[in-house]
């Protein structure tokens, strides 16, 4: 099951032009702003090498041109500016703490501050790119309010919410899961592992949306996933028996969003 869910979204991704798939996409001179984590890097003319915790290595690019780094023990920001592919970062300032003896923090930073060019592959991966080498950084879904921008069914019929805003997913990183189904909020659990991803919306509100809403879809469908992938920073979520894909674009969490609202 979730090999076929995950073939069905190569499929679609693949057939689909990218403005018909995303009706409101991302510019492509930002980044989006999730964290991502370090899986690998390659200094100049050396072999790469693979990090074995990739969440001790983190960026993230905030809207407001601020960067967010988690060098293993040590934590910093600096400021930056992407578009068109091109990059440029800012002197970065970190914290002076003394970090384990494996630790890849030199070498991470250096990279980072050096990167001149990003670019997603075909994987769901940002490559950072420069003259001291390159970076290779992973999507996490935590972090980010995920917001619903459509659904897209097996027989490519398209399902577009009239205010993607009020139909979001929040991930925490102790497994729970919080929901706006428009006027409803829903808190949950979800479980992931490798591509499988699957959701519990147990505990919602039942207040009365308006007749055009579509929070109770929105929920169902939710509990209908079984895996999911990136493309470009946007995350897909499978439905099982190959009824469809959800995307969600990531946006920058408000200070009140990073909780789940019980229901």
């Amino acid at each position: 099951m979730t090999f076929v869910g995950i073939a069905l979204i190569g499929v679609l991704l693949a057939t689909m032009p990218l403005a018909q798939a995303t009706p409101t996409p991302p510019t492509d001179s930002a980044i989006p702003p999730v964290v991502w984590e370090l899986v690998a890097f390659a200094e100049a003319e050396a072999d790469p090498v693979e990090v074995a915790e990739p969440e001790r290595y983190t960026v993230q690019f905030l809207p407001d041109g601020q960067l967010a780094i988690q060098a293993d023990c040590n934590s910093g920001g600096a400021t930056y500016t992407a578009e068109e592919g091109t990059l440029q970062i800012s002197p970065i300032r970190t914290t002076l703490i003394g970090c384990p003896s494996d630790s890849q923090a030199d070498p991470f930073l250096i990279l980072l501050r050096a990167a001149t060019t990003f670019e997603f592959d075909d994987d769901g991966m940002l490559l950072l790119t420069g003259p001291e080498g390159i970076l290779t950084l992973r999507p996490a879904l935590t972090a980010v309010v995920w917001e619903w921008r459509e659904f897209r069914s097996g027989d490519d019929s398209v399902v577009v919410p009239d205010h993607p805003e009020r139909y979001t997913l929040v991930f925490l990183d102790d497994g729970k899961l919080a929901v706006r189904a428009d006027c409803n909020r829903a808190t949950g659990t979800y479980t992931v592992d490798g591509p499988t991803l699957e959701l519990d919306a147990a505990a919602m509100t039942r207040a009365m949306c308006p007749p055009a809403s579509l929070s109770d879809r929105f929920v169902r469908d939710l509990g209908e996933v079984r895996s999911h992938v990136f493309r470009n920073g946007n995350l897909y979520l499978a439905l099982w028996a190959d009824a469809g894909i959800m995307e969600f674009v990531a946006q920058a969490p408000a200070p009140d969003e990073a909780t789940p609202t019980s229901g």
